[in-house]
């Protein structure tokens, strides 16, 4: 068998020439691959955290009512869920059923609330960012 780098026509130049093409080549598709994935985890993740943080702010109004502190759930209202008008207090317990991202960080939860007769209420309440924190700008009850 020949060895073609002795061959008179492949210069030593043209050697080095062709695997550093060829190598700059394997580095361009690396970085691009490199960049697709963590571009894709990084918004995932991010939209994963506004999704933690609005759903904590949810907890924290949700704990408010049940514990009949009518103050501090009004505390996580914007101006349109308050004139919206409903009860703040008389609640035993709550439960998350469903969420939904929304987009642009508004969320959408279905919540059962366990009242103290013991009757049942659903409710979809909407959560909007504002200056970085969540507010419940809407509760409803479907029917």
């Amino acid at each position: 068998m020949k060895n073609i780098f002795k061959n008179e026509k492949f210069s030593p130049v043209a050697v080095v020439l062709v695997s550093f093409l060829g190598m700059a080549l394997i580095i361009q598709v690396i970085s691009w691959q490199y960049k697709a994935f963590f571009s894709e985890e990084t918004v995932s993740f991010e939209e994963r955290v506004e999704q933690v943080m609005a759903k904590e702010s949810l907890r924290s109004f949700l704990k408010a009512r049940t514990e009949g502190n009518e103050e501090k759930a009004f505390s996580f209202l914007t101006e349109q869920a308050f004139q919206q008008g409903y009860p703040l207090s008389g609640f035993d317990d709550f439960d998350i059923l469903e969420e939904e991202d929304k987009g642009s960080n508004n969320f959408v939860f279905l919540v059962k609330m366990l009242s103290s007769n013991g009757s049942e209420a659903i409710e979809l309440i909407k959560t909007k960012k504002i200056n970085e924190k969540y507010y419940i700008d809407s509760i409803e009850r479907p029917g």
